[in-house]
């Protein structure tokens, strides 16, 4: 089940029709439709934040059951001592994952 769907289904809304597109209703008269056959692979990320303008909350608060709760060590840099995984010794990461000055070091 996508955050979209499971967003629609916490907030009321059902499914009423499938047909070109998929039309959800909730009890209130609300109507939020999304296609049935989306030409953009990326469709869901901007239907769930209009979705969230519909229901007034952002993005973020309809899917922060889904965000990590660590930050990825390979975006924001190698995980200190503290880790449960790594060391925090260069030579424990794989090569690939060492900033340039480090390996200048190595070298």
């Amino acid at each position: 089940m996508s955050h979209l769907d499971q967003a629609l289904t916490q907030h009321g809304f059902a499914l009423v029709r499938t047909r070109k597109h998929q039309v959800y209703k909730r009890v209130d008269g609300t109507t939020f439709v999304t296609p049935s056959t989306p030409s953009d692979v990326r469709w869901e990320r901007p239907a769930l934040a209009d979705f969230a303008r519909i229901v007034g909350k952002t993005k973020r608060e309809l899917t922060s059951h889904a965000l990590p709760t660590q930050r990825c060590w390979g975006v924001f840099g190698r995980p200190g001592p503290s880790s449960a995984t790594f060391s925090g010794q260069a030579n424990a990461l794989p090569r690939k994952h060492l900033r340039s000055a480090e390996i200048a070091k190595e070298i």
